[in-house]
């Protein structure tokens, strides 16, 4: 993930807006959001074995998969630790790390 960051070396939020006030400060750059990507590729491959074998409760399941992932995107900008574009970035990443994991 390093690497990525490195290579895009995008600021995050707090570090161009001092309002920004951030809960954690983390000093790599933040393009794209790791919580993002990470959270993309393990409940979408989650929700794809629940597609394939037949698991009772399916949209449910997948309902609540899709949430957290929402979710955890919503909160790295509500947190002013990452921009949109790098929680998009992120969810990016994390299908293209599930299609070919997948």
């Amino acid at each position: 993930m390093g690497v990525l960051k490195m290579s895009y070396a995008r600021p995050r939020p707090y570090w161009d807006d001092e309002k920004v006030d951030a809960v954690k400060c983390s000093k790599e750059f933040g393009n794209p959001s790791g919580h993002a990507l990470i959270t993309f590729s393990v409940y979408g491959y989650f929700m794809f074995y629940i597609l394939k074998t037949k698991v009772e409760n399916n949209l449910i399941k997948i309902l609540v998969f899709v949430s957290a992932v929402i979710l955890v995107g919503y909160d790295r900008v509500y947190l002013g630790v990452h921009y949109i574009w790098q929680v998009l970035l992120g969810w990016t990443y994390g299908f293209t790390v599930l299609v070919f994991a997948y």
